[in-house]
């Protein structure tokens, strides 16, 4: 496990750059004051560019910052914009805050660091436009749809239940409408207004379904077009707290719920098709699982079999699916994931070879100071301020995630050594195209294909998440006159016309003068005709009646 890069001293949310040509590029949305006192209520929205592939730098540098009025609760960013889809100049697409006091803020990124480079004004405002939703509570959870035709789409879910479908195709000029066909108060509650909605995910194959999840063990499955729940799942029968729902990146109809109560934190895997009362798989149980409630998990849309989660035991686990069991914990001390300022290799495996504790740090923790011992979830002080509330996958760069810790520590993680501890290759590392060769010139090759035909191109319109991928088998020939000659034969001897072909290539021998070959294909011809012997005496330049007349007068 190795640390790449690390951003100090900030309390956030984070959300990663969708956009190809910024791919190291995250938002940070503060959720704290930042030890300015306790009248300071605002906050502040920074980009950052981590340098990973940058050859200028190798440390995160803020290329833009704007402050807000209030703190940030929830953050996403989209590509909508980016490709001069609006009438505003977006290049960067946009971004949601969902803030403590109520407020959805749309920004322009592209803005935003035009602003701070160059400390000037741009025609293009920062703040697209806010919608105020002051009585609704703090904006808890905010998502992005992530398919093409739907990307304009913002899904919203506040502290009291509120969710709202926010329409960005204006971004100065947004439209917002519920799902329950209301005023959208508490959609997943009891008819109080006091249920959190805690988590909104998008359906990765269908762009009108989304699923809430709440704090009172409920997720809700919404089909947008007909504004109302398609199903519902009692996750959490006990009524516990669900801290975060995702949908499999490949397969539409799996949904992952996590728990954040302490005496069964457990993921649930639930496959629609088949139950709605009983979970696919779970992780309870599970040795050197979470032993205290999960706070968040995210799954990995580069290879499904992989989810990294984090809990309130201090643990940050990285997941197999295919076995539903952790791979290896991402440590929270920096002396474990780092020596001399480089990734540690092996030492930085959670797991030691009989894969039965937790790697410590050699110089010792903080958390000693206080009686707290983070590997099983102890009470100390250090112990709870390096417990991480967030994790992230980059949805551009192949196994890195980024975690937020209490500690305002931002750091981003590459899995890409640890992930093959599962006894496969994760599924980026896997060919992205190949060919075998066979007997008879036959070819088969497969690949992702860019829009290679218009069903493709839709395919890959509709499910934006994977490639669209073709399979294809061609004949490749060196002498294509052999070819159509070996193929003439085969069809006329299936069919038993000896007489014929012989009689035709009788003829082309006889037009290029070949008189030899004529000769020998006149004689097959003969050979298979129904009266053979007599044709042949005829061939031979004899006739059968002269022949019997001799034969007569000899006797």
């Amino acid at each position: 496990m190795t640390l790449v890069t690390q951003i100090e001293d900030r309390g956030a949310t984070v959300a990663w750059s969708p956009i190809v040509s910024h791919p190291d590029v995250i938002a940070l949305g503060a959720k704290d004051s930042g030890n300015v006192g306790f009248d300071n209520y605002g906050g502040e929205l920074e980009l950052f560019d981590l340098g990973i592939t940058s050859s200028t730098t190798n440390k995160p540098q803020v290329i833009g910052s704007v402050k807000t009025t209030s703190r940030f609760s929830s953050i996403g960013w989209t590509t909508f914009g980016s490709t001069n889809t609006t009438s505003t100049n977006t290049p960067l697409g946009l971004i949601a805050g969902g803030m403590d006091n109520g407020t959805i803020t749309i920004y322009n990124p592209s803005s935003i660091i035009q602003t701070y480079s160059t400390e000037t004004t741009t025609s293009s405002p920062s703040i697209l436009s806010t919608i105020e939703r002051s009585k609704s509570g703090a904006i808890t959870s905010l998502s992005f749809n992530p398919h093409v035709s739907s990307e304009h789409l913002l899904a919203t879910g506040s502290s009291k239940g509120e969710m709202l479908i926010t329409s960005l195709e204006s971004p100065t000029s947004p439209t917002v409408s519920s799902p329950s066909g209301g005023g959208g108060n508490d959609v997943g509650g009891n008819g109080d207004g006091t249920t959190e909605i805690t988590d909104l995910a998008w359906n990765t194959e269908v762009s009108h379904i989304i699923a809430s999840s709440s704090s009172n063990g409920i997720v809700t499955i919404w089909d947008l077009r007909q504004n109302k729940p398609w199903c519902e799942l009692r996750a959490e029968t006990s009524g516990s707290k669900i801290s975060s729902i995702k949908w499999n990146p490949s397969q539409g109809m799996h949904i992952m719920t996590s728990s954040l109560d302490d005496r069964n934190p457990t993921l649930k895997l639930w496959d629609l098709r088949s139950s709605l009362d009983m979970p696919l798989a779970t992780t309870e149980s599970v040795e050197n699982g979470h032993v205290r409630g999960i706070v968040c998990m995210d799954w990995c849309t580069h290879d499904d079999s992989l989810l990294v989660s984090c809990g309130k035991d201090n643990k940050t686990l990285l997941w197999d699916l295919v076995t539903f069991r952790p791979i290896c914990e991402i440590p929270n001390d920096n002396a474990v994931t780092q020596q001399n300022g480089a990734g540690a290799g092996s030492a930085m495996d959670s797991f030691n070879h009989n894969n039965t504790e937790l790697v410590t740090s050699p110089t010792g923790s903080a958390s000693g100071l206080y009686g707290g011992n983070p590997a099983v979830g102890g009470g100390g002080l250090s112990a709870s301020q390096q417990r991480r509330y967030d994790v992230k996958w980059s949805p551009l760069k192949r196994g890195l995630l980024s975690t937020c810790s209490f500690d305002r520590k931002v750091q981003v993680h590459s899995v890409l050594g640890v992930a093959t501890k599962c006894g496969r290759p994760p599924k980026w590392m896997k060919p992205a195209s190949g060919v075998s060769c066979s007997l008879g010139g036959q070819i088969v090759s497969f690949g992702s294909s860019a829009s290679a035909t218009p069903e493709l191109a839709a395919a890959e319109t509709s499910a934006p998440l994977a490639q669209a991928k073709i399979v294809s088998i061609s004949t490749h020939v060196e002498n294509p006159q052999l070819k159509a000659l070996v193929e003439t034969f085969e069809s006329d001897t299936a069919n038993g016309n000896y007489v014929e072909y012989a009689a035709r290539k009788q003829e082309d021998a006889t037009n290029i003068g070949n008189t030899y070959d004529a000769q020998l294909w006149g004689f097959m011809q003969v050979i298979f005709e129904q009266n053979s012997r007599a044709q042949l005496l005829y061939f031979l330049g004899f006739d059968p009646e002269d022949i019997h007349k001799v034969a007569c007068e000899y006797n």
